[in-house]
């Protein structure tokens, strides 16, 4: 599993992420901040963020999670 999109600068608005499944192919989602924002899927491997309006440091995780609820894979990228 992997985030694809590595923005630089001073970033605000809407944010096009692009995200890599792994083998397994297995959906996950995508969490700015601690929020779900969208459900991943290999036919979806992306959506896009509202940043806001101001610049502030963000945190982007995909998340997997096994049949119990477990996060069974973590990756996470800061942004700004």
């Amino acid at each position: 599993m992997e985030i694809l999109s590595y923005p630089i600068g001073i970033l605000v608005g809407l944010l096009p992420v692009i995200l890599d499944l792994g083998p397994s192919q297995l959906p996950a989602h995508l969490l700015l901040d601690g929020r779900t924002v969208c459900a991943v899927t290999a036919a979806a491997p992306g959506c896009t963020i509202d940043l806001g309006l101001d610049p502030r440091i963000h945190r982007l995780d995909l998340v997997r999670s096994d049949d119990a609820g477990r996060v069974s894979e973590r990756v996470t990228r800061w942004i700004n």
